[in-house]
């Protein structure tokens, strides 16, 4: 039986795929901006319980709107295919400004909650409109203490996310670098990878084998990166 080796990612973007990230991009953006100003301007959330279950709904709708990892998806995935794309490379780098900037745009929502004076908070918690929500809201009025200001919270952000996703990012180009023999010709981990299900035992094991052995050239990075 004959298996795809090759990376189809027209399941995530068909034709301009640049076109189409764009118009997910615009689209992510106007979501937030209007729950922000939703939420800046109505505080009924902070002292109803059925406001802020209906509050929290809508934000947990919000970020975990499908299209947000699609544009990460796909350059991610061109990345792995081939670590000199600069094109995805500095995509990625956009877009992860971008995140940045969609979760400065709706900072103040957590933190106004985990604002909630205490005793409200207890008399939150024991409501059945909030009842799915106990544990995230415990955990926000829990970490209040940890808080900062908005505009505090935000450098963090500015700072935070964009040197993790460096991190993983850097070992992946790494990783997508390190090559096998097979047949006679080097081809990248990830594609040796997915050849090894398609061979006969000896040589399954053995290309398995060599793909360890590549791995094993990174174990360091891999267990900083773990820590």
């Amino acid at each position: 039986m004959q298996y795809k080796t090759e990376w189809d990612l027209t399941h995530i973007y068909k034709g301009d795929a640049k076109a189409q990230v764009a118009k997910d991009v615009a689209a992510l953006k106007k979501a937030y901006a209007a729950f922000a100003k939703k939420y800046r301007a109505d505080k009924k959330h902070l002292k109803n319980a059925k406001s802020l279950a209906k509050a929290i709904e809508e934000y947990e709708t919000l970020i975990a709107n499908p299209i947000a990892g699609k544009a990460g998806q796909y350059y991610s995935y061109r990345t792995n295919l081939n670590s000199e794309d600069d094109e995805a490379v500095a995509e990625l780098s956009k877009l992860s400004d971008f995140y940045t900037d969609l979760q400065n745009e709706v900072q103040f929502f957590i933190l106004e909650i985990a604002k909630i004076d205490k005793n409200i908070q207890k008399k939150f918690l024991k409501t059945k409109e909030l009842a799915p929500f106990k544990y995230f809201l415990t955990k926000i009025f829990e970490n209040a203490k940890h808080h900062l200001s908005e505009a505090e919270e935000k450098i963090m952000n500015l700072n935070e996310i964009p040197a993790y996703e460096m991190w993983v990012s850097g070992f992946a180009r790494l990783l997508s670098k390190q090559t096998v023999n097979f047949e006679g010709k080097e081809i990248p981990v990830s594609e040796a990878g997915s050849k090894i299900p398609t061979l006969k035992t000896t040589e399954r094991r053995e290309l398995h084998k060599k793909v360890m052995k590549a791995y094993e050239k990174v174990a360091d990075f891999a267990e900083s990166e773990m820590n």
